[in-house]
């Protein structure tokens, strides 16, 4: 199973950046496209490069936890 990119904070996502050779400011993109722009996918990070979203895509996800309770009104 890939690791989730979700629950990361902005400081995580630039080492991550850094890691995957991509410039650390990359992180910060990724943080607003996670918890600002919301996005489904890493293909929805339009400004990354191609290659930089194939990159992260190969080793990470976006999965969301599922809801552990849920109530009516």
């Amino acid at each position: 199973m890939k690791e989730n990119l979700l629950g990361k904070t902005p400081k995580a996502l630039e080492q991550l950046a850094e890691d995957l050779d991509m410039r650390p400011y990359r992180g910060r993109q990724i943080a607003e496209w996670l918890y600002h722009q919301h996005v489904a996918s890493v293909s929805e990070m339009t400004n990354l490069s191609k290659a930089d979203r194939t990159r992260l895509a190969a080793e990470f996800e976006l999965r969301g936890e599922a809801p552990v309770d849920r109530r009516v009104s």
